[in-house]
């Protein structure tokens, strides 16, 4: 099926046995043609904006994951530098200032 086959202002102007705009035809058929043209657009616009949507929330989901493991590695970071002050201390107590 081509194109023009499945175009729905080629089926209105079929099934309406109306001429297209642009060649002698009547005002309402160029309006109708107007209104049909910027229902296409609109429809495109929408599928448009839910992809869009769609890559957002993902994006969003990717988001949320990342900032948790920062927060593990900053949690495990943090607990690490406390263990390396216990360390250096327990090395300046038994093994520097020993004497």
């Amino acid at each position: 099926m081509s194109q023009r086959e499945t175009d729905p202002a080629e089926q209105i102007y079929r099934t309406a046995a109306i001429e297209k705009p642009g060649s002698g035809s009547d005002p309402i058929d160029e309006v109708g043609q107007k209104v049909v043209s910027k229902l296409q657009e609109a429809a495109n616009n929408f599928d448009r904006t839910r992809s869009l949507l769609t890559e957002l929330l993902a994006a969003q989901g990717r988001i949320a994951r990342l900032e948790s493991q920062v927060r593990l590695f900053r949690d495990r970071a943090t607990r690490a530098e406390g263990w390396l002050i216990v360390i250096q201390e327990e090395i300046e107590k038994r093994l520097i200032n020993r004497n």
